[in-house]
């Protein structure tokens, strides 16, 4: 469900592509729309539950850069209790969350996206289309006058849990510049800690987050038709 005033509420059982192609998602969330399409294949969004994708904690995983790069919280239940929790703070490290003990995941809150803001997903693998990431990137920037009021970049699927890498001081009150954009993409690559696995070694994937989060604010401050 969907209203302006409190955001996104979703379903824990709700399929990934019941999320990627809900009409509330792809007009007030398309970055969210665009991480959940591009997970696996039809079969597999068809199949997985939101709330699965979260509560597994796989580091490889599309939604979750999304997700915290639009400050979204998951709402966990238990016999006499309900509380939320910001899904920065949920998703602790590979397969470790927040989860207690006789606890489930419940649903996904998302807040109204901020106005004026335009964001994408960019996902880069190396091996099929239909793979895991070997890292992902979120990104969104809202503007004024083309200045810059706020912005949030993560980096996915490189490190155990997500990276907010956007330095708001760098960023807020300025133009974004190719040249800032370059800044702003090297001080990403400083701050993230790769994991060598089968997809590509530390020091590759390094440079590809420098790569995609310039692709990824470059795209955001050009773009027409993405919020």
């Amino acid at each position: 469900t969907y209203n302006p005033k409190d955001g996104l509420r979703v379903g824990g059982l709700a399929s990934i592509y019941d999320v990627e192609s809900a009409p509330a998602v792809r007009e007030h969330y398309p970055l969210l729309a665009e991480a959940c399409h591009v997970v696996a294949n039809i079969r597999i969004r068809n199949m997985a539950t939101i709330g699965g994708n979260l509560a597994h904690a796989d580091y490889q995983s599309d939604p979750p850069a999304a997700l915290v790069s639009l400050d979204a919280s998951v709402e966990l239940t238990k016999r006499n209790r309900v509380r939320s929790l910001k899904l920065a703070d949920f998703l602790i490290g590979m397969y470790e969350t927040g989860l207690e003990r006789d606890e489930l995941l419940t649903a996904l809150l998302v807040p109204p996206a901020p106005p004026n803001s335009k964001g994408t997903y960019l996902k880069f693998t190396t091996r099929s289309s239909e793979d895991r990431p070997c890292a992902g990137v979120a990104a969104w920037v809202q503007r004024s006058n083309g200045i810059c009021n706020a912005a949030r970049v993560v980096v996915g699927a490189v490190s155990p849990a997500p990276v907010v890498v956007t330095a708001p001081e760098l960023v807020n009150g300025k133009t974004l510049t190719s040249d800032l954009i370059e800044e702003v993409a090297s001080k990403a690559q400083a701050a993230v800690d790769p994991i060598d696995d089968l997809r590509g070694t530390a020091a590759y994937k390094r440079q590809l987050v420098k790569v995609l989060v310039r692709r990824a604010l470059t795209a955001c401050v050009n773009a027409e038709g993405i919020r």
